[in-house]
């Protein structure tokens, strides 16, 4: 039997290794992380993701940037008509 060397596929949790980096590895954020995500930019500011990352599980500094910035402000807006 001849031996071939594999490669792990899995992130260790049975999903398949992406071969691409996504933005935001958790995917869609929930409206409760929303919200925890406005009232930390309001304690922290908006300059200081990795800070905030640090209080969202599993979100990134870059993720949570990205979600206020395209997402939250644009909504605000939106609500403020």
């Amino acid at each position: 039997m001849a031996s071939s060397s594999t490669t792990n596929t899995s992130d260790g949790a049975g999903k398949p290794a992406s071969s691409s980096s996504s933005a935001c590895p958790r995917g869609h954020w929930r409206p409760g992380e929303d919200e925890k995500l406005r009232q930390l930019v309001e304690k922290y500011g908006p300059q200081n993701w990795n800070s905030i990352a640090e209080k969202l599980e599993g979100r990134s500094g870059w993720c949570c940037w990205l979600n206020y910035s395209c997402v939250l402000i644009d909504f605000d807006f939106f609500l403020s008509l």
